[in-house]
């Protein structure tokens, strides 16, 4: 797909623009979160924090924010309820950025909706007198009843079999964090 991403089994992968991907369960699509898909939201502020909202796939958007050096994503559902995927006590509590893509994957068609998998990298620097950073894939389920960070993985050798038994396995998974939507 690209060298952000590990080769991860699909059996469709489409532009960001085409937001049908597809009846099989395991279709892909991919956001990128810096192209012009995405619309400035809020921001930039007097600390530098900011908003960003990116289109994504049956009905769902993500809110990209950050603030203080942080970087984290919130996913919007059809009905407008906000899940905050709260990657500062999900994946890495110090300075993090985000890869400038998304990856959704279908993991079940339902009739009251969706079930997905999305998958994040995000990059954090959890010394900061050090200038080494640790890259995680933030995996998250997304469904009718919320959205939540079910696993963190971290790059090596074997992400790609990681991420693919993560996503697989996502509707199983617990959350990470105990949360309800924002309001």
């Amino acid at each position: 797909m690209s060298e952000l991403w590990p080769a991860i089994p699909a059996t469709s992968a489409r532009a960001a623009g085409d937001r049908s991907i597809g009846e099989h369960p395991d279709a892909v699509d991919i956001n990128e979160l810096d192209r012009a898909s995405v619309r400035h939201f809020a921001g930039p502020t007097e600390g530098g924090n900011s908003t960003q909202r990116c289109p994504g796939i049956s009905g769902y958007q993500l809110l990209v924010l950050y603030s203080d050096s942080r970087m984290s994503v919130t996913v919007v559902d059809p009905r407008g309820q906000q899940w905050a995927l709260a990657y500062d006590k999900t994946i890495s509590p110090p300075f993090t950025s985000l890869a400038p893509v998304a990856l959704w994957r279908v993991v079940e068609r339902g009739s009251s909706g969706d079930s997905l998998a999305l998958v994040i990298k995000v990059i954090a620097n959890e010394d900061p007198a050090s200038e080494r950073v640790t890259a995680y894939w933030a995996v998250a389920k997304v469904a009718v009843l919320g959205s939540c960070v079910t696993e963190r993985v971290e790059a090596g050798s074997d992400e790609a079999a990681r991420i693919e038994a993560a996503t697989s396995a996502v509707n199983a998974r617990p959350c990470l964090l105990n949360q309800s939507s924002d309001k």
